[in-house]
């Protein structure tokens, strides 16, 4: 923007595309436009969304802030004045003239700032379709650009909802702070709005699931299957596990700390659990398993009695059977002999 409107936006330099956009790195794009747009203040609509026209288009914006922005206009180099104008007619026609001129510049700015910003995180071959030969992106809006990057990269398909679900439920690095958690669950939710949705029950256990296989939270979690089924919620978790964890740093030595986080963090499984080597995977509907992407919260054949919300520490009424591998075969017990009486 120009030195007399210099903002230090939240994502000065965006995250730009490795590849091919697709709608995962597409989501994180707006997000940060859209957190550009209103860093700055307009004293337009409704006051509180600042340029976010400029991101989202008109409509959008309407139905966010309740009212229209009305896209300021360049009232021309000098004012208009009456005939015979007085000093105090003159003095008012400058003054409306120049808030004029400065609600342009401001606008048209922010709109610069946005494109370059687009433009530079983007490699050229995924919106060239919008580029003249001679001009170059100078007629391109960066909603227009932000539009054909939706149209044509956005649509979201069967594999990025599974691949959605793969990272939501992903293991969590207990030496980073919760809210990683919390956003990796938030994000997965998101961007599955509308398409497949998410619900809250559903993310609830899949942070319990993910909580389990840290390792660090035994005792917490027994006291969080206890509670009522209706205080079990996604808001209550996370004021429970914020608590917990508090107390799991204060308690834990540097030594132990990070243990099961730090595993994760180098890539090695976390502990294996007891008698098979094998980490359990627990479903209301299948019972236990050795796929890590399978558990109650993101099941997709589900019995009609189905509960998300099952864990291996709490099944809730569901199988308790173990599954073999794909392709092991069971090896027929011998028959316990007959007890003889002393």
């Amino acid at each position: 923007m120009s030195d007399s409107y210099k903002h230090e936006f939240p994502h000065p330099v965006l995250t730009p595309f490795t590849g091919k956009p697709t709608p995962a790195s597409l989501t994180v794009f707006y997000r940060e436009l859209n957190a550009n747009t209103i860093s700055l203040p307009a004293l337009r609509g409704n006051g509180l969304l600042g340029y976010l026209p400029l991101t989202v288009g008109a409509a959008a914006y309407t139905a966010a802030a309740g009212q229209a922005f009305v896209v300021p206009v360049h009232p021309g180099a000098d004012p208009v004045l009456p005939l015979q104008a007085t000093a105090a007619q003159i003095t008012e026609a400058t003054r409306v003239h120049a808030a004029a001129v400065k609600a342009t510049t401001a606008y048209n700015s922010m709109e610069a700032t946005l494109k370059a910003q687009i433009i530079a995180a983007t490699p050229d071959i995924f919106i060239k379709a919008l580029k003249h030969n001679a001009y170059s992106y100078a007629q391109v809006t960066a909603f227009q650009l932000i539009t054909h990057l939706k149209t044509t990269y956005g649509t979201v398909t069967f594999q990025d909802l599974k691949a959605n679900l793969l990272t939501m439920n992903s293991d969590w690095d207990t030496t980073q702070p919760t809210e990683t958690l919390w956003a990796q669950l938030d994000d997965g939710q998101t961007f599955a709005a509308g398409l497949d949705d998410i619900s809250n029950t559903t993310k609830t256990a899949a942070a319990i699931s993910i909580l389990e296989r840290t390792g660090s939270f035994p005792e917490p979690l027994l006291r969080w299957n206890r509670r009522p089924i209706g205080e079990q919620t996604y808001t209550h978790l996370q004021v429970f596990i914020e608590e917990a964890n508090k107390e799991r740093l204060a308690t834990s030595t540097t030594a132990n700390a990070g243990y099961h986080g730090a595993n994760l963090a180098n890539g090695q499984a976390p502990a294996p659990g007891p008698g098979n080597g094998d980490i359990i995977h627990y479903c209301w509907t299948h019972g236990g398993g050795t796929d890590p992407n399978h558990n109650s919260a993101n099941c997709r054949y589900r019995d009609p009695n189905h509960n998300p919300l099952a864990t291996a520490g709490n099944m809730l009424g569901g199988n308790d059977r173990l599954k073999r591998r794909n392709g092991e075969r069971g090896i027929p017990c011998q028959p316990r002999p007959p007890r003889v009486p002393p």
